[in-house]
């Protein structure tokens, strides 16, 4: 009996060999001669043509076609490299740029260590947005910005985005967040280290500068008085704005204003009333301010180090104390204010530890100073130097944990 090949008339795949006739084999078995594993209803016969005596169907007799590896696809895969970025919105800030990082790996890295080689800047990266958090502080000069990272997709390219959140001030030019990214990307080439502060313009008429705000200007300790009298009135206003731009203007007049006329007998009181009432204030921003205030006078005056440790028994010391701590993240979105307060916080670690050096052999209220600190710090849940050691190896910001460690020298 002659033996036929019956074959697939779409695909040629060998689907039976065997006599005509020959019906034995059911649909399983078919499928396993021919190592096809397509739907059984595909099989049909190249000219089916029905026998009235048998009822069955009659296949084509045709040679094989060959081995199924020399079937031509029907379409190719094409491998496209895929950015975890998001794709690039329709309105983007002015200040974006494309950058040559075929993977978001190398480009995440390279945004990483440019943003550590600014000491005056301070961020937070957060992975899930493939974006960072950054933020200048200044004297009473803040600004918050963010980086994102996206992909476009008819360039097939990355796309650096840096946009200002809030905050306002005239900073360098070495400080700008995208000249520091385009320089540190490669996107554009270093520039001088020799950038001078812009300065105001001039006035249109007369041909002078206008007066700056807090610019030092010859006055009397009594009308310097008056002047802190009006802050003080702010400072201890019920919302939060006045007695905000209260701490802001603190700082503008220490730092521009003689020392000779803040160390003036007429405004201690007020001074030190002012910074204490900044570190203890319930809005943190504020707080931020009256780290920042005291910090600078602390290093303009040696006066003022022995003042604000017996001011009102310690009362400045506790709260600089209560700012050195670790920063607070959120549980829903994993990310931690580090980078709203970590200038804040370190600012409150190199004022403690100048109160702590300058401790040395002097007296308050028939007290040694060394021993008045420590019983600040007993105060604040810190008995022993085992305690505020231990605290601070637990501290997250290396910067803080290396300023502060020197504190519990302080202990008797």
């Amino acid at each position: 009996m002659d033996t036929f090949t019956f074959v697939d008339k779409y695909t040629g795949d060998v689907i039976q060999t065997g006599a005509p006739n020959d019906f034995s084999l059911n649909a399983s078995q078919t499928r396993a001669i021919a190592d096809f594993h397509a739907p059984v209803s595909i099989f049909h016969s190249f000219e089916p043509s029905l026998r009235e005596e048998s009822f069955g169907f009659e296949y084509a007799a045709v040679e094989p076609t060959g081995l199924k590896s020399d079937v031509k696809p029907a379409f190719e895969i094409e491998i496209e490299t895929v950015s975890p970025c998001a794709k690039k919105p329709r309105v983007v800030a002015p200040t974006h740029f494309y950058v040559d990082h075929p993977r978001y790996t190398v480009l995440k890295e390279d945004i990483d260590r440019s943003l550590r080689e600014r000491c005056e800047l301070v961020f937070s990266a957060c992975p899930k947005k493939q974006m960072w958090k950054c933020k200048y502080l200044e004297g009473s000069q803040t600004r918050e910005m963010h980086v994102q990272c996206f992909w476009d997709q008819n360039k097939k390219s990355h796309l650096v985005e840096v946009k200002r959140v809030h905050g306002d001030g005239i900073f360098p030019q070495y400080t700008d967040l995208v000249t520091v990214l385009k320089q540190g990307l490669g996107v554009a080439a270093p520039s001088s280290s020799s950038v001078r502060r812009p300065g105001p313009p001039p006035m249109m008429r007369g041909g002078t500068a206008p007066p700056v705000v807090g610019a030092a200007v010859e006055r009397s300790p009594e009308q310097f008085r008056e002047t802190l009298q009006v802050i003080v009135d702010m400072s201890k206003h019920a919302y939060n704005e006045p007695r905000l731009e209260a701490s802001k203007m603190l700082c503008d007049i220490i730092e521009k204003q003689p020392l000779a006329l803040l160390e003036s007998e007429n405004v201690q009181a007020e001074l030190l009333e002012m910074v204490n009432s900044f570190l203890q204030d319930q809005h943190e921003v504020v707080n931020e301010f009256g780290v920042v205030a005291t910090h600078a006078l602390l290093s303009k005056s040696m006066l003022y180090r022995r003042l604000m440790v017996q001011y009102k028994m310690g009362s400045i010391l506790g709260s600089l104390i209560a700012h050195i701590r670790n920063p607070e993240y959120d549980e829903e979105t994993g990310e931690s204010d580090f980078y709203l307060y970590a200038q804040m916080r370190r600012l409150a670690g190199k004022a403690l530890s100048m109160l702590v050096k300058d401790c040395c052999g002097a007296c308050v209220s028939t007290v040694p100073r060394r021993e008045f600190l420590s019983r600040v710090l007993q105060q604040s849940g810190f008995f022993t130097v085992e305690d505020w050691r231990e605290y601070t190896l637990r501290l997250q910001d290396d910067v803080l944990r290396t300023t502060v460690m020197s504190v519990g020298d302080c202990y008797c």
